[in-house]
Formats: C-alpha cells, structure tokens, sequence
C-alpha cells in the first residue's frame, strides 16, 4: 500500500487511512477476506458479530477510540507497527465466539 497513488482522491484517502491504521486491524481485514469469500450471508453475519464483539476488547481498538475520540491527538500508538510483526495467534483468537450459543445460531 506505500505504493499506491491514484488520480481518486477518495482511494488517495483510504490508502493513507490504512496506512496509518493499527497493523493488527489490517491483518485482521486479511483475515475476514481471506475465510468470508465462501460464506453464506447468515454465517457473514454470524462472524462478524464474533470478531467485533471480540475486537473491542483489544488493546489497538481501544487505543485508535482513545486517539480519534476521546483524547482527539490523532498519535495512537499501536501495539505493532506491522503486520508481519501481529502474531497470527492474537488474530485467530478474535474469530472464538466468545458465547456458548451464538446469539445469531437461528439465523437462516
């Protein structure tokens, strides 16, 4: 993504965002890419709401909350500064549903 440069702004704008954006989340997103192409629109639902019900307990979410909204510095400080550094562990564990019985399980 260093590379990438368009003649659109609003793609200019999203490669910077990414750039400046938590490694951890980026492989993250790799992540959902990666296991959500084959899924049912229920079962999208269903991992969706276990990796964000599981991502907002993590240190670089809180940390990008408290520098975009409550501090409003604009510096957070994530916990890697690249991807290669997240460990696949912490990126696995956030797809563990953390219910006993997915609140969405009925979903058809």
């Amino acid at each position: 993504f260093d590379s990438l440069h368009a003649d659109d702004g609003w793609l200019n704008k999203a490669g910077q965002t990414f750039r400046e954006g938590s490694a951890s989340t980026a492989r993250l997103t790799l992540a959902l890419f990666e296991r959500g192409a084959a899924l049912s629109l229920a079962d999208a639902f269903r991992l969706e709401l276990t990796v964000s019900s599981q991502r907002v307990k993590h240190a670089d979410f809180i940390e990008g909350v408290r520098a975009r909204l409550i501090d409003k510095d604009h510096r957070p400080r994530w916990t890697w500064g690249r991807l290669v550094d997240v460990p696949s562990d912490e990126v696995m564990a956030l797809f563990n549903p953390p219910w006993d019985d997915h609140p969405l399980a009925d979903l058809k």
